[in-house]
């Protein structure tokens, strides 16, 4: 997931500089990023490839462009984390789960457990027990 930022300086798009930012986990105010390397894309704009973002969680995002003075010097964001929509299932989980049912590889049809496949093929994201009408009886949902 990349975080973007734009600097300016003076009301025109600033380049060349190497901004960094400091990225902070919201549940326990921890670092989780101290002095992250952004990379200048254009025009102004600056990218920053946060490989350690967890879809559950929200953070809090200050960029110093070290450069500029004032209020050009600082860029602030924040990332919000998917949503809970029911049990412990996210947004995410909840999409990975819609992918794997309408989309990906089925297996067990005809009999009483039918499987649902990742993108992947090396999990079983939804797994159903049946009985031999057909009617579902059990289930078990993995949407990591």
């Amino acid at each position: 997931m990349y975080i973007i930022s734009t600097f300016t300086e003076a009301g025109t798009p600033k380049t060349g500089l190497s901004p960094t930012g400091d990225i902070y986990d919201v549940s326990d105010n921890s670092l989780v990023v101290n002095d992250g390397a952004f990379i200048e894309i254009g025009e102004g704009g600056y990218k920053y490839d946060f490989t350690l973002w967890d879809s559950a969680k929200d953070y809090y995002v200050v960029i110093d462009s070290v450069a500029l003075t004032g209020s050009e010097r600082y860029a602030f964001t924040t990332i919000s984390g998917s949503r809970v929509i029911e049990g412990t299932l996210s947004e995410d989980d909840v999409l990975r789960l819609l992918l794997s049912k309408e989309m990906l590889k089925a297996s067990g049809g005809g009999t009483t457990e039918i499987k649902f496949r990742n993108l992947a093929d090396d999990k079983d994201r939804i797994v159903l027990v049946v009985n031999s009408n057909g009617n579902r009886s059990g289930f078990a949902l993995d949407g990591t």
